[in-house]
């Protein structure tokens, strides 16, 4: 399941997610690695996977078409009750508008220039399996684990389908986030 900012969760100023009335934190507390990556996105900037923990860059993948099949391995430093992932998706025209004025001008053109995820598969801990849709849009949205509810030590998310992009076949994402309890 993939919720939407509104009813389905809310966000506090000191970075505390309530998602269906259970109380979680949003974490960068964990080390991240990929099969592949790109070496620097649209702006000259790296792609490392370490962008995603701080929402100031990106990260896409480095392989020859659109990086279907390419994973991201996340492992938390502290392992606890995984209540959801946020990610957004793509390349937000809203993230470092100073980088491009003209995305901020039309943003629903610039984001839709570079692929984003569309369907990924999400392995807990390498034992539960589940697949999310996402929204093709740059807001936040949370991907939630359905009935798991063991500590969660890794999460592995691949890539299974893609929002093709009209200018790149690279595939991009902007934050991964967990929420642990």
């Amino acid at each position: 399941m993939v919720l939407t900012p509104g009813p389905g969760w809310t966000l506090d100023k000191d970075g505390h997610v309530t998602i269906r009335g259970e109380k979680g934190s949003l974490t960068d507390q964990y080390d991240i690695t990929a099969s592949s990556t790109l070496e620097k996105d649209p702006y000259g900037n790296p792609c490392f996977p370490d962008n995603l923990k701080h929402g100031q860059g990106y990260w896409a993948e480095g392989v020859s078409g659109d990086g279907q099949g390419e994973t991201l391995e996340v492992k938390l430093k502290n392992p606890g009750r995984l209540l959801g992932i946020m990610l957004e998706s793509g390349i937000s025209p809203v993230t470092l508008p100073e980088n491009d004025t003209e995305a901020r001008r039309h943003p629903n053109i610039a984001y839709s220039m570079f692929g984003r995820p569309k369907s990924v598969q999400v392995i807990l801990n390498g034992e539960y399996t589940f697949d999310a849709t996402l929204r093709d849009d740059w807001t936040p949205q949370i991907v939630i684990p359905p009935y798991y509810k063991a500590p969660v030590h890794t999460i592995r998310i691949r890539i299974d389908s893609i929002y093709p992009g009209t200018g790149t076949a690279d595939t991009y994402l902007g934050v991964l986030k967990p929420i642990v309890r």
